[in-house]
C-alpha cells in the first residue's frame, strides 16, 4: 500500500526557506529588529501566548480567496506559502525582492470579522480578528458552527490593505477541489499603523507597504511566479 502523502503545513514551509541562510543573510538582523518594533502596536488587543496563542502575522498565499487540495490549480496567483505546497528559492520567479512573504494581521476588538470575501458588513454576533499559530487548522464548515466566525495564519492580497471589517477565512469543506469557489474566503492584511502595513519580503527584507499602493501592484507581489513587472513600489 502506498503511503499517504503529508500534508506540508505553512510553519514548516517557513523552516525549510530559513534552512537556505544565504536567502536571508542580508537582511536577517534587520527583520528581528524590526518584528521587535512593529509587534508592540499589534499586541495592544491580544498578547502573543493568550486564546490560544495569538499571533499577529500572517503566510502570504497570494492573490486568491480559496482552500483546495492542490493549491497549485490557482496557478499564476499562487503565493509563497499554502496548505499542500511546495515552494523554493528558485519558485520566486518573480524576484524574491517583489514576492511577499508574511505580513500583518493585526487583532482586537477595532478589527471586527465580517463573513465571505470582501464583505462589509460585521459578523453577528460581533467577532474580533485574531488567529491562533498553535490551531492553524482554517475555519472550515465543519468547525463553524462550534468556533463562530475566525481568521487564519494565512492572508491574501485579494482584498484591500487595512480593510475594516476584515474578512474571516473559511473552508467550504464541500468544494475541496475548487480552489476558485466563491465561498472559501481568506482574510486581508492589516495593522495599527496609520497607512500602511508591515510586510516580510522573499530576500528577508522587511518593509511598510501603503494601502494607497495600486491594487494590480498589490496582488502583483502577492504572487511568487505570476510573471508581472512591479517596478517600484
Amino acid at each position: 500500500m502506498k503511503a499517504p502523502t503529508p500534508i506540508q503545513t505553512e510553519k514548516i514551509q517557513l523552516l525549510l526557506i530559513l534552512r537556505n541562510r544565504s536567502l536571508f543573510n542580508a537582511h536577517y538582523s534587520f527583520f528581528e529588529t524590526n518584528l521587535a518594533i512593529t509587534n508592540v502596536a499589534a499586541l495592544a488587543a491580544y498578547p502573543v501566548g493568550t486564546d490560544h496563542a495569538i499571533t499577529t502575522y500572517l503566510f502570504s498565499k497570494g492573490t486568491h480567496g480559496g482552500w483546495c487540495r492542490n493549491p497549485n490549480t490557482m496557478e499564476t496567483r499562487v503565493g509563497m506559502f499554502d496548505t499542500n505546497l511546495s515552494t523554493r528559492t528558485r519558485d520566486l520567479t518573480d524576484g524574491s525582492s517583489n514576492t511577499i512573504a508574511m505580513g500583518e494581521g493585526a487583532t482586537g476588538g477595532i478589527f471586527p470579522l465580517c463573513e465571505g470575501q470582501g464583505c462589509t458588513v460585521p459578523a453577528s454576533p460581533a467577532a474580533p480578528a485574531r488567529q491562533a499559530w498553535i490551531i492553524a487548522q482554517p475555519n472550515s464548515t465543519a468547525f463553524k458552527p462550534a468556533f463562530g466566525v475566525f481568521g487564519s495564519i494565512l492572508g491574501s492580497t485579494i482584498d484591500p490593505l487595512n480593510k475594516v471589517p476584515v474578512s474571516e477565512t473559511f473552508i467550504d469543506d464541500g468544494a475541496l477541489t475548487d480552489c476558485s469557489a466563491a465561498t472559501h474566503v481568506t482574510s486581508n492584511f492589516r495593522s495599527y499603523h496609520e497607512g500602511g502595513v508591515q510586510f516580510l519580503l522573499g530576500d528577508g527584507s522587511a518593509r511598510m507597504i501603503s494601502e494607497n499602493l495600486d491594487r494590480g501592484v498589490f496582488n502583483a507581489l502577492g504572487t511568487h511566479g505570476g510573471g508581472e513587472v512591479v517596478g517600484e513600489f
